[in-house]
């Protein structure tokens, strides 16, 4: 357990690296539009003029540009000013997020595993640099993890557990479509604590359930009126036509170097038919389509350059930041692995919170596989796993406590030497990755 003034300090001085960090790409980003943030500005300010039910707009769900009007409220509706106060806010409703997955797996803030969780969560360069844009990703990430930590924590006897997760469900999905994909996994975790813990009320259930439709509502009206389409998305399919351009891309980027083209598109190593989607490859040539769908789970998980959009296809940013990261990874599937080796030695209500997590984790990267991925698809999936990498770190910190010296010592550079040939391989396959855009190579 950590003293007060050790716990003190470590909150200090994280909360202050944190705070360093977030405001360095503020200042890089809060004065300036880039691509996609263009689109959602001029739809909050549209909603904020006309109202909400007169976007026509095809790629975008309303609830983003509604967040952005409303606290446009509170600003001159310049760009500047609106994009201040929906950074802070993306800030500060990613640092609760963090503090809450803290707080749900290792409860005290005694825990070694908690102040863990905290370090890696608050000190994501990626994560922050994330919060510095009017991107969806930041809020739809923390709904998505604030409902699943009130279905893991709550009590499913209540209407208060279900309502608030699926209000949090339900407005993860209408910031970014894609967060529908965990409604699958949310059915199987609160089928499986009924299985385990027969603790599930079926009349909250369906209570808490009926908030997500009710949401869908303003959308599919506005769907109606604007394309006379009844539709509870986005007007196009757009996972159409990312899963076509799945089999021909291994990633995509957005650059926003002068006199570079702004398509930074990380090409397939051999032929394919342009007009092939993934599920056509993968009845086409099985081997391809699991070369291509391993690599997109990689991409989701190696986000590479920290800028959402690239700036510089060089910054000393790129080594720092993929170094933070794979360390995380390194971290997290030894956490994996340990806790899979001994899960006979965890409690039930313990067991079922992380499995949970691995159940949301394995469904969400098996559905990246299938579609073109950017950086920023990673980002769910690095809170979902945070607390394997302070679980670990958990169990380390009282190892190192009650074993000899010697013992500590060998065990130690074993891991050491293990993590940094996990390092090489992810920078190496990163780099190999790189090369197929043909405009980078760091060889």
């Amino acid at each position: 357990m950590l003293q007060n003034w050790s716990r003190a300090l470590l909150a200090f001085s994280v909360t202050a690296i944190s705070l360093i960090i977030f405001s360095i790409y503020f200042k890089q980003n809060f004065s300036t539009l880039f691509y996609d943030e263009v689109g959602y500005y001029y739809v909050g300010k549209h909603v904020t003029g006309t109202g909400l039910f007169n976007v026509n707009e095809s790629l975008r769900t309303y609830f983003y540009p509604l967040i952005i009007a409303v606290l446009s409220l509170f600003t001159d509706y310049q760009v500047s000013s609106v994009k201040i106060i929906v950074i802070f806010s993306q800030y500060f409703i990613y640092l609760y997020t963090v503090y809450k997955v803290a707080k749900t797996f290792f409860g005290q803030k005694k825990a070694f595993g908690f102040w863990a969780v905290i370090f890696f969560g608050f000190l994501n360069p990626y994560l922050i640099q994330a919060t510095t844009l009017l991107l969806t990703d930041i809020f739809a990430t923390c709904f998505v993890i604030l409902a699943l930590l009130k279905l893991l924590s709550g009590d499913m006897d209540k209407n208060k557990t279900f309502i608030l997760s699926f209000i949090f469900m339900g407005m993860a999905i209408m910031i970014r479509p894609s967060s529908l994909i965990f409604i699958f996994p949310m059915i199987i975790v609160i089928l499986l604590k009924w299985y385990l813990f027969r603790k599930v009320k079926i009349s909250s259930l369906i209570i808490g359930a009926l908030f997500i439709p009710v949401m869908f509502f303003p959308q599919i009206y506005n769907n109606v009126k604007q394309f006379n389409e009844w539709s509870f998305l986005v007007h196009q399919d757009l996972y159409a036509f990312q899963s076509k351009l799945a089999a021909t891309y291994l990633k995509y980027g957005t650059v926003i170097i002068p006199d570079e083209k702004a398509q930074l598109i990380f090409s397939v190593p051999f032929t394919v038919d342009p007009d092939m989607s993934i599920y056509g490859l993968l009845l086409d040539n099985p081997l391809k389509f699991i070369f291509v769908y391993v690599i997109h789970i990689f991409s989701a998980l190696d986000w590479g350059y920290i800028d959402t959009y690239i700036n510089d296809f060089y910054p000393l940013s790129r080594i720092i930041g993929s170094i933070f990261l794979y360390i995380f990874w390194f971290i997290c599937f030894s956490g994996i692995y340990n806790a899979v080796k001994k899960r006979k030695e965890y409690e039930k209500e313990a067991a079922f919170k992380f499995i949970s997590l691995l159940i949301f984790s394995i469904m969400y990267l098996a559905f990246i596989g299938t579609t073109v991925v950017e950086s920023r698809f990673g980002y769910p999936v690095f809170l979902l796993l945070l607390p394997f990498a302070g679980l670990y770190l958990e169990k380390a910190f009282h190892f190192l406590l009650e074993q000899k010296k010697s013992v500590t010592i060998r065990k130690g550079c074993i891991h050491v030497i293990a993590a940094l040939i996990f390092i090489m391989l992810m920078f190496g396959a990163s780099f190999l990755l790189d090369s197929t855009t043909g405009r980078i190579n760091w060889f």
